[in-house]
């Protein structure tokens, strides 16, 4: 047994105090963090921006009440969200996407919609923008479409578009996290965002630290130290501490994440 602790202190000393531990220790997490937080910043960034959009309507019911629609939008400092930029639709559409593409190129334009004849039947209609990519602006062009569309069925069908809308409002969940001290209120989102992060380091570790025992092995034969190593330990002791003083140093590191997470979570949320 002592021998078994022998190399697993000389395995766990001699990788905790290497550069390249102590930087992935840091870097690591804020690299995840970053990596998750950067799209919903950018989108955020975005947000203020006002949007230019025109909108190409092949049905000859959607332009007026679409442009209505976008413009009503608002955002959280009441300011419009975005302009409808007139155009007439006399040129060829090949023509007309040729010169509406030019214009978002040049940054003069940000998307335009091109509706159907048969966006009633087949509910799709037409997106360009030089950025698919936002989803809070694609879901919201989408959701403006769909309630125009789906309103101008209801009225076609004698139905009053605003009290459907009211007898089939969603129903929300406000949910709240129990423990020993009671309950507190927490969102879904939270805790699936959390435990996915976590699963995703240890997935990371497992693969990593696996790599990292083969790769020791393989030094210590090229360099003949395992052959010193097991005229004094048996091969079961070697590979035993090998294992343990790899997996202790992943330990650690992922222990240092956890503790990080947790003093975040309590102490760093205004």
């Amino acid at each position: 047994m002592n021998k078994i602790f022998a190399i697993l202190k000389r395995e766990y000393l001699t990788r905790v105090k290497t550069k390249g531990f102590i930087i992935g220790t840091f870097l690591l997490p804020v690299f995840i963090l970053a990596a998750s937080l950067a799209p919903a910043l950018l989108m955020q960034l975005n947000k203020g921006a006002e949007k230019k959009l025109v909108i190409i309507d092949q049905t000859g019911r959607l332009q007026q009440p679409l442009t209505q629609a976008f413009t009503a939008l608002k955002d959280k400092d009441d300011k419009p969200m975005f302009t409808v930029q007139p155009r007439s639709a006399n040129l060829p559409l090949d023509s007309l996407k040729k010169e509406l593409n030019k214009r978002i190129s040049d940054g003069d334009l940000d998307a335009y919609l091109i509706l159907p004849d048969s966006v009633f039947e087949n509910n799709k209609f037409e997106l360009y923008a030089k950025n698919v990519g936002n989803f809070d602006f694609v879901q919201r062009v989408e959701r403006t479409v769909s309630d125009v569309v789906r309103n101008m069925r209801l009225s076609e069908a004698g139905m009053d578009a605003e009290l459907v809308k009211k007898l089939n409002q969603w129903v929300n969940a406000k949910t709240f996290k129990v423990d020993e001290k009671g309950s507190s209120e927490q969102r879904a989102e939270v805790s699936f965002i959390f435990s996915l992060i976590m699963g995703m380091m240890l997935y990371m570790m497992l693969i990593m630290y696996g790599a990292f025992v083969m790769r020791a092995v393989i030094e210590d034969k090229n360099s003949r130290v395992v052959e010193v190593i097991i005229s004094s330990v048996k091969p079961h002791q070697y590979m035993a501490g090998k294992v343990m003083g790899i997996g202790a140093t992943g330990l650690t590191q992922f222990l240092i994440w956890v503790i990080t997470a947790v003093l975040i979570s309590a102490y760093g949320v205004a």
